[in-house]
């Protein structure tokens, strides 16, 4: 079974070969093969490359394109600083009160910053791969793009100190959010994946999820869902199981889980969602060949037959192993498939 239809199949809960497999390989390929991070993140052609290699090399079922934690705020005029040992970050706060976003428009992603570079990337892997893989297009969440432009501690003191303050930046992030996905869902590719690290209970606690969080993500996704059709996948990192309820009523198809989150529950709170995880994507840095080989027993003791997608609940880092990473996929495949 190719590796589309496997992760088709995963999507409408029907039987398949078996259980697609996500790992969320970018940057970490890329130093692979002695590319620098800058180069990477910043020539499209570089990204089309590195993306093809990392799916032949490792051969996955996931393709996922995206680039950094800072292309949302660039594009709304953040100013970046790039390093080609790490991944790049905000040098300082775009906006130091919410009043200030009269100051700022949603960017055009065709013409705004990096997000041009993605869009041209995803339509040549689209072209390149031609129907064998699923690929997926990452945007930042709101609350993510919000912690980026105004600054985490600052946003904790506004949810706080102005929780209608908050909401308004929230509304004006979730606009950069769903044009980003507009654009994307005209590349081609199969499903967007909002990534929103800072919408983490982890980060902002269970009871901003429940207030604040929840209802504008609900909002935005089916504002996305009436524009276009596409796959919709949300990833969150952290312990989000006091808050899976709340993921099970978005309008989306897939959620991943940390590894913080134990698979029954996820299965058991996500019955209509296809769930990713929980795989800690650390492991293919510290962890010994047994413990890989325990990881995967585990995960095959618990997976659920329909509606599963191996993979780990964020990137691999950058100084993963290759020889780690090459075992545990061949472990994988001596056993058939997960059989």
């Amino acid at each position: 079974m190719r590796s589309l239809a496997r992760v088709l199949g995963t999507l409408n809960f029907t039987d398949v070969d078996c259980a697609p497999v996500f790992l969320e390989h970018s940057g970490f390929v890329a130093r692979l093969a002695g590319i620098s991070l800058e180069r990477y993140l910043t020539e499209a052609d570089i990204m089309v490359a590195v993306k093809l290699e990392a799916v032949k090399k490792f051969r996955t079922d996931i393709m996922s394109l995206g680039l950094d934690s800072c292309v949302e705020a660039e594009a709304l005029g953040s100013k970046v600083v790039f390093s080609n040992s790490a991944y790049p970050y905000i040098s300082s706060s775009l906006i130091t009160d919410w009043h200030q976003l009269d100051r700022l428009t949603v960017p055009d992603p065709w013409s705004s910053g990096r997000m041009p570079l993605i869009l041209q990337a995803a339509k040549v892997i689209v072209e390149k791969d031609a129907g064998e893989h699923f690929i997926v297009g990452q945007v930042l969440g709101p609350v993510t793009i919000a912690s980026q432009i105004y600054g985490i501690e600052k946003l904790i003191y506004l949810i706080v100190d102005d929780p209608e303050g908050f909401m308004e930046l929230l509304k004006f992030t979730s606009q950069v959010t769903e044009r980003y996905c507009e654009a994307l869902g005209e590349t081609g590719i199969h499903a967007i994946m909002l990534h929103d690290p800072s919408a983490s209970p982890d980060v902002l606690s269970k009871g901003v999820f429940t207030s604040f969080i929840a209802p504008q993500l609900k909002a935005m996704f089916e504002r996305i869902k009436k524009r276009q059709e596409t796959y919709l996948w949300l990833q969150i990192i952290g312990n989000t199981t006091s808050v899976l309820h709340h993921m099970a009523d978005f309008n989306l198809e897939m959620v991943t889980i940390d590894t913080a989150v134990k698979l029954p529950d996820a299965f058991h709170s996500l019955q209509n969602k296809v769930v990713v995880g929980n795989m800690n994507p650390m492991l293919f840095r510290n962890a010994t060949f047994n413990q890989l080989a325990s990881t995967l027993r585990q995960i095959l003791e618990q997976r659920r037959e329909f509606g599963y997608v191996m993979g780990t609940g964020c990137e691999t880092p950058l100084d993963a192993s290759e020889e780690k990473i090459t075992y545990f996929l061949e472990l994988i495949e001596s056993i058939k498939c997960h059989g």
